[in-house]
């Protein structure tokens, strides 16, 4: 079952959190929100929090002065929600739903054609038919351009891809961290000198 996830931690405070209960038609344009933030966060989120309460106490964080809630974390946030409600990752459903928009006629001609009201529908299932119809389009066209059109659907905002890499260079750091320590540990199990001369082998 898709949307899982019941509640999330966020400095520290439990917010409940839900799949939106609202149609494609709705939550499509909030993925693709661009005001005041690159690929805002905010309007999905705020989209998947139902209790006023953590709403209020959300917006708060945000907007404190001293101490607000990170855009970086907002995204986190944001693209763990999206995944856990559609299981598609963020920036490929933004991908696949500007796509759409951008020849909304057509996409919407031909899934009409089929009895398939994309607007209507759940977020997740509206994702996975604008899909089907993109990828069925670029298959009958040369190699290359399906190729292209998978590899733009999969292409990692540089967000993800410095974080990816900040989370690699900390575990690695982590992880010599670790090893330095196994290795203190082992000498100091072999001092057996008076004057505690540590050997490391």
């Amino acid at each position: 079952m898709w949307g899982t996830t019941p509640v999330i931690r966020v400095d520290g405070r439990v917010l409940h959190v839900a799949a939106p209960d609202r149609t494609a038609g709705e939550l499509a344009p909030l993925l693709l929100w661009d005001d005041l933030i690159v690929d805002n966060p905010i309007p999905y989120l705020f989209a998947s929090v139902p209790r006023a309460e953590d709403r209020v106490w959300l917006a708060g964080r945000i907007l404190d002065r001293q101490h607000p809630l990170t855009v970086a974390v907002l995204h986190r946030i944001t693209d763990a929600l999206v995944l856990d409600h559609t299981r598609w990752n963020r920036w490929e459903a933004k991908f696949l739903w500007t796509s759409a928009f951008g020849m909304w006629h057509e996409v919407d001609g031909d899934l009409q054609a089929r009895g398939v009201n994309i607007a209507a529908m759940p977020l997740a299932q509206a994702t996975n038919a604008v899909y089907g119809t993109l990828r069925g389009w670029y298959q009958n066209r040369e190699r290359k351009d399906y190729d292209q059109f998978q590899r733009d659907l999969h292409r990692k905002p540089p967000r993800v891809v410095r974080a990816e890499i900040e989370d690699a260079t900390d575990d690695d750091f982590a992880d010599d961290a670790e090893a330095a320590a196994a290795l203190t540990r082992r000498g100091r199990a072999r001092d057996t000198s008076e004057d505690s001369v540590v050997e490391y082998r």
